[in-house]
């Protein structure tokens, strides 16, 4: 019993922390709930007694702090789409702070809700130099166009599902397109054999995605294909894979046609391009020109756990989620 209800303004004298007007015990409770909340390091206002405040102009005037904590949020980030050889259209974000994994998964889904063609959302956080895709995952592609985001010809930062760094150059072809250059460190890998369905598979296992390439055309029912093929393979670990079906072409040359399952986030897509769908190739082909579903190509470049990729970013549009 407090003597009243939170937010009852009947009576602007009774809803004082010190009113007089007040029984002995509701008296009691009130300094119970105030030295409490003040033990904790909470700033009272004394004009409603349930009111208090932590971190904000209130809380550092009243222990007499230099600022407060936290300000007035932006409820309007910039997000930044990109495509990487003329497919794959992937909306970034620039962030301050990272705040974990389920926060980072609500962000790209709300990034996602207002690019309606982007196939993934990533987040790069300041704080920790790193990418963090939606779920967790490793991607190749949205490495070199938060390379373009950056707006830095050199940078180093980290990639959500890879261990070592990722370094990149920028070089910019024209107003609104760049080549990236973006260099893998300690990109492990795995290299197995399989016959799944009655095919010759080849398997690439990535710290942050596994690809299953199989030779062949691109089926007319690929989703439910890459379902099948998906649940005979055991890569419960991983944080996405891809089925990857390829042609191989003229001299060091393939081309790719990729489905990608992520995991935590049960989301399936077929993508017009594929950084580490062509990476698999590259390993499992052993070829260095991989053309994607767009007809572009993303070169790339093996040495021991060194994968060197290079391909165009073009900048597509930016926009501002209102009030999100």
């Amino acid at each position: 019993d407090m003597g009243t209800a939170i937010a009852d303004y009947t009576d602007p004298e009774l809803i004082q922390t010190y009113s007089d007007r007040v029984t002995e015990l509701q008296r009691k409770n009130r300094c119970l709930l105030l030295n409490t909340m003040t033990s904790q390091g909470f700033a009272p206002f004394y004009g409603e007694w349930w009111h208090f405040s932590y971190g904000d102009k209130e809380w550092a005037a009243y222990y007499e702090r230099a600022r407060a904590i936290y300000c007035t949020a932006d409820t309007k980030p910039v997000v930044k789409e990109y495509s990487i050889a003329e497919g794959n259209n992937t909306s970034l974000l620039k962030a301050d702070k990272w705040n974990g994994q389920e926060v980072n998964r609500r962000a790209c889904e709300s990034i996602l809700e207002y690019s309606n063609d982007a196939d993934q959302a990533g987040i790069y956080y300041s704080d920790i130099n790193q990418l963090v895709m939606s779920g967790g995952e490793f991607c190749g592609n949205a490495a070199a166009a938060t390379a373009c985001m950056l707006g830095q010809d050199n940078s180093t930062f980290k990639v959500s599902g890879l261990r070592g760094a990722t370094h990149v150059r920028v070089r910019q072809k024209s107003d609104n397109q760049s080549e990236v250059t973006a260099r893998f460190d300690d990109m492990l890998f795995s290299k197995t054999k399989r016959r799944i369905r009655g095919r010759n598979v080849d398997i690439i296992e990535f710290q942050g995605i596994s690809h299953i390439l199989l030779l062949g055309d691109l089926p007319r029912n690929y989703m439910d294909e890459a379902r099948l093929i998906i649940s005979e393979v055991d890569l419960s670990t991983a944080s996405a894979i891809g089925v990857v079906w390829y042609m191989k072409l003229s001299g060091s040359c393939a081309k790719i046609n990729p489905v990608v399952w992520v995991c935590d986030i049960d989301t399936f897509y077929y993508e017009s391009a594929c950084g580490s769908g062509s990476m698999a190739a590259a390993i499992a082909l052993s070829v260095t020109t991989i053309v994607q579903p767009t007809n572009e190509s993303i070169n790339v470049a093996i040495e021991n756990n060194t994968i060197t990729t290079r391909s165009d970013v073009t900048n597509r549009v930016r926009f501002e989620p209102s009030n999100r």
